[in-house]
């Protein structure tokens, strides 16, 4: 999960709460074997999982409370969010090296699912000069076959929304890796979009 945390991010809080806990339920539900991790969309943290338990697994002794402490990320990130960037982060080295901070989360035969939450167009471009198309081909690359990569939104999708869970801006770029991969994307607007 790539989460917004910054100040815009302070309606959608309360929806975020209830939604992750949902969320998990459901994932324990399908009895998976999981690796679950939490980056913001602050590139000062380097893509570093968050938390006390940054890879969150079936054998974690509270899975759902650890998923819901580290997705409380609150809202003092920066105001440019670059998700694709601190996923991008996040599964490249020296993170993912051996005593890197997020080493063991990545495995060989594990599909790929980031989900982007955010209520801000996604800013990563100017960064290395990579177009979003950049950074889906790289999010497919980590796996041998890319159809295992599958990117998810929860955003204000094309156009933007105003609704019981808050206000977004359009998120064209989350959108397209969604539409790209064959994901689910969700408004972040919604009060419930766990159902989703």
């Amino acid at each position: 999960f790539v989460v917004d945390n910054s100040c815009s991010m302070s309606e959608e809080q309360s929806s975020l709460a209830v939604n992750f806990a949902s969320f998990m339920q459901i994932i324990e539900a399908l009895d998976m074997d999981y690796h679950l991790g939490v980056v913001d969309t602050d590139t000062s943290h380097s893509g570093h999982l968050e938390g006390t338990v940054p890879i969150i697994t079936p054998s974690t002794p509270d899975p759902s409370g650890s998923f819901s402490t580290n997705v409380n990320l609150g809202v003092s990130g920066s105001g440019i969010e670059q998700g694709f960037h601190t996923a991008y982060l996040a599964l490249s080295s020296p993170n993912t090296d051996p005593g890197g901070f997020n080493y063991g989360f990545l495995r060989e035969e594990a599909g790929l699912r980031i989900i982007f939450l955010s209520d801000e167009a996604e800013q990563s471009s100017g960064i290395m000069g990579w177009s979003a198309n950049d950074y889906i081909s790289f999010f497919q690359g980590i796996k041998v076959n890319p159809d295992h990569v599958v990117l998810s939104d929860i955003t204000g999708g094309m156009t933007g929304c105003n609704g019981a869970g808050g206000n977004a801006d359009p998120a064209v770029d989350y959108v397209l890796g969604t539409n790209l991969t064959g994901g689910i994307s969700a408004s972040i607007c919604d009060a419930s979009w766990v159902q989703t």
